[in-house]
C-alpha cells in the first residue's frame, strides 16, 4: 500500500527579484488555506526548525536573497521560492545598452586570486535580456534569470585576467542546470574577456565558423558585465 500526500503551494511575493535602486516592503502569500511561510536570508533552505516565520512585510533596502517555503500540517512542504534583490548605484540607471546585462554580486566578499587552489566565492546573479520590442536592455528591467551560485577565476596563463568560471546552485548548494540567453541548460558557465583581443571577436568567429562546418563549439553571447 502507498499513501498520497497533498503538496503545499509555492509562496508568491509582491516584488520579483532583479536589480533595484529604491527600498521596498516585501510581502509573501500562499494560496493553500491554513499554510504558513518560513523564509531565510542567509542562503540556507527554510525548514520547520530553520529560518524565520513570515508574520509581517519584510523591509528590503540592501542586496538580499530570500528563500521562502510554505508549510501545512499533513501536507508536503512547498517548493522553494527564491528571489534575489541586488541594489545598484543610482548612477547605473538607466543603463541603456543593446546587449544583455549580467550582474554578479559577491556580497562584499573578494574573488581570491590563488592559482594553486582556485577557491570559490559565493555569489548571486541577475541577467536582464534585451527587450524584443526596443532592442535595448536596462539594468533595472525585467529579469531573465535570478539565482544563486559561486564564482572563481579560471585559466592557466590567463588566470586572474578577467576570466571567470560561474557555477549555478540551488538552495541546497547542489549544481543547478539553467538555460541562459537561449543557450542549452547547464550548471557551469564561463565569463570571458580577453585582454589580448580588444574586439572580443576572435573566439566568437572561430566558434561560429567551426559550428558552420558542422562541428561542436561552445555557444556564446556578448554581454555587459557588472561585477
Amino acid at each position: 500500500k502507498g499513501s498520497f500526500e497533498q503538496g503545499t503551494k509555492k509562496p508568491d511575493v509582491n516584488m520579483k527579484g532583479g536589480c533595484h535602486i529604491n527600498a521596498f516592503s516585501l510581502t509573501m502569500s500562499c494560496t493553500t488555506p491554513g499554510a504558513f511561510i518560513r523564509y531565510t536570508t542567509d542562503g540556507s533552505a527554510p525548514t520547520l526548525i530553520n529560518g524565520l516565520d513570515y508574520t509581517a512585510p519584510v523591509a528590503v533596502s540592501r542586496t538580499t536573497r530570500i528563500i521562502a517555503r510554505a508549510f501545512k500540517p499533513g501536507f508536503q512542504p512547498s517548493d522553494a521560492r527564491i528571489e534575489t534583490y541586488i541594489f545598484v548605484d543610482p548612477a547605473l540607471s538607466p543603463s541603456n545598452t543593446n546587449l544583455p546585462i549580467v550582474v554578479v554580486d559577491t556580497l562584499g566578499a573578494p574573488i581570491v586570486s590563488d592559482v594553486a587552489n582556485k577557491p570559490w566565492t559565493r555569489c548571486i546573479s541577475v541577467i536582464v535580456d534585451v527587450d524584443a520590442a526596443t532592442g535595448r536592455a536596462d539594468i533595472t528591467g525585467p529579469q531573465h534569470f535570478n539565482g544563486l551560485g559561486q564564482i572563481r577565476y579560471r585559466g592557466e596563463s590567463t588566470y586572474g585576467n578577467r576570466h571567470f568560471r560561474v557555477e549555478m546552485l540551488d538552495e541546497y548548494d547542489v549544481d543547478k542546470k539553467v538555460s541562459l540567453l537561449d543557450m542549452p541548460a547547464e550548471s557551469d558557465w564561463v565569463l570571458s574577456s580577453d585582454q589580448l583581443d580588444y574586439t572580443s571577436m576572435k573566439k566568437g568567429l572561430a566558434y561560429k565558423w567551426f559550428q558552420d562546418m558542422g562541428h561542436y563549439a561552445p555557444r556564446q553571447q556578448y554581454v555587459e558585465l557588472y561585477l
